[in-house]
């Protein structure tokens, strides 16, 4: 065990990704993942993925797993999409090149993983599946999967969850569970590995896994509803507590 991935009485150290642009425009929003970590047993290892980290591996060697956080879209010639798409906004692509770094890391130190959102969308890229670029127009549904940021407080729509999912494991629930939602991009093809595990109404994924259970992501943002709702906060326990039984 390397001893740099534990602190006091036990605490996994668990490497999160947040870009300093979208905390200086959002302010303490983005706060809510660190505290959501700290509540649930891990201890905050913040990597700004607005930067280039020359040290990335020494980083995210020293944690015992990662975090990938949701935010804006994704540049869409990571997966083949149009550059020109007006729908698409608030790209990052030094945020891009940085996460899709420590997913890469991630896999090779075999770090268990949690994708949150944008997150998981980065993940099925990574993975080289594609996206649905924009919900309204390319694939229209009943369920409000954007109601607006001051919605996340609350659940939007249910979904259902697999029971043989980690998800399920970490939260003692499977099938329906009504969760948040705040996005206008999602998962089109399964990338390379990965099975969907969680699903809405619509047949929109809304959870995915590989590795066994050692990467899960989620379309739904639990780090924003853990203080008032069990589920949120089951799924982040669970995820801090099997990163210190892996680490």
């Amino acid at each position: 065990m390397n001893p740099g991935r534990r602190f006091a009485e036990g605490a996994p150290l668990i490497a999160v990704t947040l870009s300093s642009v979208e905390f200086a425009a959002l302010g303490s929003d983005r706060t809510l993942l660190i505290r959501a970590i700290a509540a649930s047993g891990g201890i905050p290892l913040v990597i700004d993925a607005a930067t280039r980290h020359p040290a990335l591996r020494g980083m995210l060697s020293t944690a015992a797993a990662l975090v990938v956080s949701g935010g804006g879209d994704i540049a869409p010639e990571r997966y083949s999409a149009d550059p020109g798409d007006p729908t698409v906004g608030d790209v990052d692509r030094t945020r891009d090149a940085v996460e899709l770094e420590a997913l890469a890391l991630a896999d090779e130190l075999r770090l268990p993983t949690l994708a949150i959102c944008r997150g998981m969308q980065l993940l099925n890229v990574f993975r080289g599946g594609d996206l649905i670029v924009d919900l309204p127009r390319d694939r229209p549904s009943e369920i409000g999967h954007q109601p607006g940021m001051s919605e996340l407080v609350r659940t939007a729509h249910d979904v259902t969850v697999a029971p043989d999912s980690r998800v399920a494991t970490w939260t003692g629930r499977h099938g329906r569970v009504a969760v948040n939602s705040q996005h206008h991009q999602a998962v089109k093809t399964l990338g390379d590995g990965l099975r969907a595990t969680a699903w809405a109404d619509d047949g929109l994924v809304e959870g995915v896994e590989a590795d066994g259970g050692r990467v899960v992501g989620v379309q739904w943002h639990p780090e924003w509803i853990w203080p008032t709702d069990d589920h949120a906060l089951a799924l982040l326990t669970g995820f801090v507590a099997e990163a210190g039984r892996r680490d």
